[in-house]
């Protein structure tokens, strides 16, 4: 392919125009739908790359893998505000800020791992297998009420 520079490029440019023309898709969605879609898109961008070994399927799976990228954190930054209180709503966004940085710092050191031990194809499933594992954690025990109902929506917001 020359190098993955156009793959990178194809991979900003579709995070940059989504985040600006979709703005409000997270709002329109509720942070637990837009999350759970952001999740899903991003898992099967990474399977795609994972799955399917030529140049355009990386940059199929650059373009939906960049689709979920787009609403992950406001969607779940959203989901964390609307679980809150005002009182300790500006505590909860540090600490979900300071947990995504961490999780994004660990994660990169994680798929490393995955690269040395199972090239660059099982990279990419390892990606695919922790979006997933996000995902069933999002689901299951975020949204999960106490009364096992599944809040997909807005949860309603506390003062």
């Amino acid at each position: 392919m020359g190098g993955p520079q156009w793959v990178f490029l194809t991979f900003a440019v579709t995070v940059i125009v989504v985040r600006a023309l979709g703005a409000s898709l997270p709002d329109v969605l509720g942070p637990g739908r837009s999350g759970t879609i952001a999740t899903v898109t991003i898992a099967a961008g990474m399977s795609t790359i994972a799955v399917f070994a030529t140049p355009g399927a990386l940059y199929l799976g650059a373009v939906v893998f960049a689709l979920g990228v787009s609403f992950h954190y406001p969607s779940l930054m959203s989901l964390v505000v609307s679980r809150t209180t005002k009182r300790e709503r500006s505590s909860a966004i540090a600490t979900f800020t300071a947990f995504f940085d961490i999780a994004m710092g660990a994660g990169g050191v994680a798929i490393g791992v995955a690269a040395v031990v199972g090239g660059y194809r099982a990279t990419f499933a390892a990606a695919a297998f922790a979006a997933a594992a996000g995902l069933a954690v999002l689901r299951l025990a975020v949204l999960r009420p106490a009364d096992g109902t599944t809040t997909i929506g807005a949860p309603t917001t506390r003062s």
